[in-house]
């Protein structure tokens, strides 16, 4: 598990430079860190990208120091857009259909599927020599990535600081996708309940919260089914 510590952003940023360890600010929306009205969410906008309509309010933020790092996976919802503020970044990516990434939920995250695969220090290369058509793209300040969707991704750090933006975009399978992922989540939060929580702890992620309403998740179901009645 990682170490939790509070600092100011000017610390995290004189840290990064001279600490051994990497250091990963969670993932937020503007909106948690700025007002609306802030400079910074005014300059936000992805009508370049033909989304117009999209701002600060759809945008999450990303902050890491070198080394820092997302283990591959695959997004089950939407697609992606990458803008990269400040610093590098490593991607590796596979098409959806591509075989040995050895997918799994565990540790269980809604809408993301990984890989038992470590991309950041592999103990044995043997499974990487059976994976092929992967693309590597190192992004530098001012460049932007569209991930499609279900397209698996690992994703790295290169320098001391490296900030980023993204916004995740609707999919017309999104909505299969999200009945799937109900039920997961079920079955998920049915097999936590009845162990200790020190257990449970280690299949979930720090991120998810899986103590659900079955009675909401089921209401989400039936509103699911019903949309596909309408189509």
């Amino acid at each position: 598990m990682c170490n939790e510590k509070s600092m100011t952003f000017k610390d995290f940023v004189e840290g990064a430079k001279n600490n051994q360890e990497w250091m990963y600010f969670d993932y937020k929306y503007l909106q948690q860190w700025f007002n609306s009205d802030h400079d910074i969410c005014k300059e936000v906008s992805w009508k370049k990208f033909g989304y117009a309509s999209k701002s600060s309010l759809d945008s999450t933020l990303w902050i890491g120091s070198r080394g820092a790092h997302t283990p591959a996976h695959q997004d089950t919802y939407g697609f992606n857009i990458i803008a990269q503020l400040h610093g590098k970044k490593r991607w590796i990516l596979f098409p959806p259909e591509t075989g040995n990434l050895k997918p799994t939920r565990v540790p269980y995250e809604e809408s993301s599927v990984y890989s038992e695969l470590n991309f950041f220090c592999p103990n044995n290369l043997d499974p990487f020599n059976a994976l092929t058509g992967g693309k590597v793209v190192e992004l530098s300040a001012g460049d932007a990535l569209v991930v499609p969707r279900g397209w698996w991704h690992y994703v790295q750090n290169l320098d001391d600081v490296n900030i980023s933006l993204n916004i995740w975009l609707p999919h017309e399978k999104d909505t299969s996708a999200q009945v799937s992922e109900a039920l997961i989540k079920i079955l998920v939060a049915q097999v936590c309940k009845d162990l200790p929580q020190e257990t449970a702890k280690l299949l979930v992620n720090p991120n998810e919260k899986v103590k659900v309403k079955l009675m909401i998740v089921h209401d989400f179901i039936q509103m699911r089914v019903l949309s596909f009645g309408n189509l």
